[in-house]
């Protein structure tokens, strides 16, 4: 009886990059967050075709890419500030998506 939940990824970056502030070239920019907008989209449809839930968290991230400054930015740019990976979530964007996943359960 277990629910299976499959997390999404965040927005990872704006659309046209923020160079030189994350030193990736504008159209990179769009290339890697559409990459990342398709496998959103393939786990959507992996999780709805096997009976999991698909947990969107990157409609919630949108304002809080790495281009944005510390303390509103959920993922950590090419260098971070916070302890995280580049371009992963820093610990505001865990919390984002543990609040996401707690309403999903719950709704």
């Amino acid at each position: 009886d277990a629910k299976i939940l499959l997390v999404g990824y965040p927005t990872t970056i704006k659309d046209g990059g923020c160079f030189p502030y994350q030193p990736i070239l504008g159209n990179d920019a769009t290339y890697l967050q559409g990459l990342i907008d398709r496998l959103n989209q393939q786990m959507s449809a992996q999780a709805a075709a096997h009976g999991a839930t698909y947990v969107n968290i990157r409609t919630s991230s949108i304002s809080h890419d790495s281009c944005q400054l510390p303390g509103t930015r959920w993922v950590e740019g090419f260098v971070p500030t916070s302890p995280a990976f580049p371009l992963h979530p820093n610990a505001l964007g865990m919390q984002n998506a543990a609040t996401r996943v707690l309403a999903t359960l719950q709704g």
